[in-house]
């Protein structure tokens, strides 16, 4: 774990798509996540502070996975950093499964969790 980052982040390559007020849903895909937020590479642009929506389908249904209201919180050339602002109960649990699942030492993540809980899902 780095030990400037709160969460430990796990490495993903999952297909998502971000969708921008005013904007069609356009296709990202996963680098890395964790309990806070997600790196996620594109090929398009969107300006720091942006507040977008991020879905990961999980499965062959579409509308089951982690959907989460986020904020851009820095842009790299072909690369977004998204910090989660807002999530439902549903995602938030997909979320520490995901990250438990992907992670080197999954115990060490539950530890993590049950010392601070990530962003706070909505009920």
């Amino acid at each position: 774990m780095d030990e400037y980052r709160d969460f430990t982040r796990v490495k993903t390559s999952f297909a998502a798509s971000l969708s921008v007020a005013g904007k069609s849903a356009m296709q990202v895909s996963t680098v890395d996540i964790s309990m806070h937020g997600v790196l996620v590479e594109c090929d398009f642009d969107i300006a720091t502070g942006e507040h977008c929506r991020l879905h990961i389908p999980l499965g062959s249904n579409n509308e089951s996975g982690i959907t989460a209201s986020c904020k851009i919180v820095r842009n790299e050339p072909g690369k977004l950093v998204l910090e989660f602002v807002d999530i439902d109960m549903d995602s938030y649990q997909h979320l520490q499964k995901m990250v438990q699942y992907n992670a080197d030492n999954p115990d060490a993540i539950r530890q993590e969790l049950n010392s601070r809980p990530g962003i706070k899902p909505q009920h």
